[in-house]
């Protein structure tokens, strides 16, 4: 059988805190921009790199390419989205067994 988790002080601190803010915000902080964003802008680059190289040249990019921009970015914010508001359901959860 698998034991809870407990949370220390510091851990129980932190999420009041990051609660604090509600949840749309905690969603879009921590989801979208925290998670969304970067792993979109990661996608992107290592699209870009692998088409073009270590060139920069905005303009030459395949419209093959514009296209899973587009996708990515849509994509990725989506599931920052979703993934934000699981770490606020996880929290909150969390934070329901000790209080």
């Amino acid at each position: 059988m698998v034991e809870p988790r407990t949370r220390s002080e510091d851990q129980r601190a932190l999420w009041q805190k990051r609660r604090a803010l509600g949840r749309r915000a905690f969603v879009w902080r921590y989801g979208v921009l925290g998670w969304g964003l970067p792993a979109a802008l990661l996608t992107v680059a290592y699209a870009f790199v692998k088409e073009q190289g270590f060139r920069w040249s905005a303009g030459a990019a395949s419209p093959k390419l514009r296209v899973g921009i587009a996708v990515a970015f849509a994509v990725f914010l989506v599931l920052g989205h979703l993934f934000g508001g699981r770490l606020w359901d996880v929290g909150e959860r969390e934070s329901g067994r000790l209080e």
